[in-house]
């Protein structure tokens, strides 16, 4: 009897052991699409600058240019130098556009309070707990207008405390999910 609990046990640790690494590869894969998507969307938005009529965007009633790629409205390009990041951001927050790219959450370049969510995939935001106070952040509308930040906090929020994420005088407010998905990862920028 106890040999068979004994085994019993080995294979149940087995069917564990693979369980596990099946997960680890699909999330190394769900990373893969979403940096590669993110690439190719990238790479759209830079072919399509030179096809967008300026004169036709209405800045006076605050609405954001923005340009449709594959169901989805981008909105701009946020760049992270010294995290080699730069990915294209689409227009509302939701946990399926995600997978595609990092989402603005709430807020606006318009009323200077931008704030932009991310999964953890180290294509995307899985490098922001590498950003240190001062270090630079670039976000580029759809217009080609430049804004530059600098960061100005680093915090770790609870993943219940959404209310936090809109408190303070930040210009820009970047976030994403620790590994277990308990915490965000926050970064508050001012601009330059």
């Amino acid at each position: 009897m106890k040999k068979k609990i004994r085994y019993l046990l080995i294979i149940v640790g087995l069917l564990m052991i693979i369980l596990g690494i099946g997960w680890i590869g699909y999330n190394f894969l769900d990373d893969y699409r979403a940096g590669s998507k993110s690439k190719d969307i990238l790479n759209t938005i830079n072919n399509e600058k030179e096809n967008i009529n300026y004169n036709s965007i209405d800045s006076n009633n605050n609405t954001i240019p923005k340009i449709k790629i594959d169901n989805y409205e981008y909105i701009g390009v946020i760049k992270i130098p010294k995290i080699g990041i730069e990915l294209p951001i689409i227009d509302s927050y939701s946990e399926s556009k995600m997978k595609t790219s990092p989402c603005l959450y709430s807020g606006s370049i318009e009323q200077n309070n931008m704030i932009i969510a991310a999964h953890a995939y180290r294509s995307h935001f899985g490098k922001l707990k590498n950003l240190s106070i001062g270090d630079e952040i670039i976000f580029e509308d759809i217009s080609g207008n430049i804004f530059k930040y600098s960061v100005s906090k680093k915090e770790i929020l609870l993943s219940s405390d959404t209310e936090k994420m809109n408190e303070g005088d930040w210009n820009l407010t970047l976030f994403t999910c620790t590994l277990s998905g308990n915490k965000r990862v926050t970064i508050r920028a001012k601009r330059k």
